[in-house]
């Protein structure tokens, strides 16, 4: 297993240098581990290339770890090769442990220890989230560019630039994305909708009737900023509490509801962002200044129902009594500990997502690909006092 943080950079191509080394790499992976590779004039014949060319190539494949050369005995195949590589891109903004893709990052490398796959994270650093700024991409596509990936997780949208890189070098794509995605072999996402019909039936069956809806941003390019939530997902979630209050019998008002959308600085024009614990405190003390305040919340991310926990204490307001909350938990997270008797929480297994991201890669990688969508279902987790 391996972990790197890269920083943006970019690099210096070599087209011929990259094909030489496509089919050193190719060669090494056919001899597997601890095969000895043709002597460098031997490569030049093969490869129709100069001296120069090759030694620059073989340089390189020992520095990435394909090959060893041995003074005197010849060049070998690293005991490595033949495993596979699995990177996966993350913004640096969700990489608390207590976040979703923390656990999801702990959950991949515990599979990669089993699978003796090499595990790589990519972490996209997000200046500002400036519409023009690069993302902290670079090494993704460097390395993709150097053959060093088999496949690809991604938290969230990929560039049409890095979808096209990661097609022409043959790289395995898996998103975590609400929609299929052209380009890639399968798309993986949590059931949002049933989790508000979850979160409403729950407070419901408690007795519960006026109920709000607080949703995050989330990770999600529009036009106009690279990592707001699109209007269009706004709208499903607050399509599917619509309908959920209807089904109990329950208005759905809209001053029940909260969406906090960033906008750009006026005097830089990069977007500021709140925290998802500093949203849901401004969430909860906007919903508890309302003339008719709601008795229930359904809260679709853990970490704003940390801010909103800490909003009602300010306030006095005794959650389970004054107002029961349903809110998302991811399993395994300490982001709610010890609120566990005054919360329905509404789980989701980041374990599952991974065995069904790796599972869309394997299908792949054995010829059996073809684009598919999985969506991780939430599960009720309800513990009495």
């Amino acid at each position: 297993m391996q972990t790197a943080v890269f920083e943006t950079k970019k690099a210096v191509a070599s087209p011929v240098r990259d094909r030489v080394k496509k089919r050193i790499r190719a060669q090494a992976e056919r001899l597997g581990p601890g095969g000895k590779l043709p002597k460098v004039v031997e490569l030049c014949e093969c490869l129709d290339v100069a001296g120069a060319t090759v030694n620059v190539a073989l340089e390189e494949l020992e520095v990435e770890g394909v090959i060893r050369r041995r003074r005197g005995s010849g060049i070998y195949v690293a005991p490595h090769v033949g495993r596979k590589t699995v990177g996966l891109m993350i913004p640096v903004r969700d990489m608390n442990p207590s976040c979703f893709s923390g656990i999801l990052v702990d959950a991949c490398r515990r599979r990669a220890d089993r699978q003796s796959e090499r595990f790589l994270t990519y972490i996209q650093h997000l200046h500002g989230a400036a519409a023009d700024d690069p993302d902290g991409h670079w090494a993704l596509l460097e390395d993709v560019r150097r053959g060093r990936l088999n496949g690809l997780l991604a938290v969230g949208l990929l560039t049409g630039d890095e979808l096209e890189s990661l097609r022409v070098n043959d790289v395995q794509t898996v998103m975590m994305a609400d929609e299929s995605v052209e380009g890639v072999c399968g798309t993986v996402s949590i059931d949002v909708g049933a989790m508000v019909h979850m979160g409403v039936e729950a407070l419901a069956a408690r007795g519960r009737r006026r109920i709000a809806l607080i949703t995050p941003h989330g990770f999600r390019r529009s036009p106009h900023h690279p990592w707001v939530k699109a209007r269009g997902q706004w709208q499903e979630d607050l399509d599917a509490w619509q309908v959920a209050m209807g089904k109990q019998g329950l208005e759905p008002r809209p001053e029940w509801t909260w969406e906090y959308v960033p906008t750009p600085d006026d005097l830089s024009g990069r977007v500021s962002f709140f925290t998802n614990e500093a949203q849901g405190h401004r969430a909860f003390k906007a919903l508890w200044e309302q003339t008719e305040r709601p008795d229930g919340l359904v809260i679709l991310d853990d970490m704003m129902t940390r801010g909103a926990l800490a909003a009602a204490r300010q306030a006095g307001v005794e959650v389970g009594r004054d107002v029961a909350i349903a809110t998302h938990a991811n399993c395994g997270s300490p982001a709610l500990l010890g609120e566990e008797t005054r919360l329905m929480r509404m789980e989701v297994d980041a374990g599952e997502i991974v065995d069904a991201m790796f599972g869309m890669l394997e299908a792949a990688w054995a010829g059996k690909a073809r684009r598919a969508h999985h969506r991780a279902v939430p599960r009720l987790c309800v513990e009495d006092k």
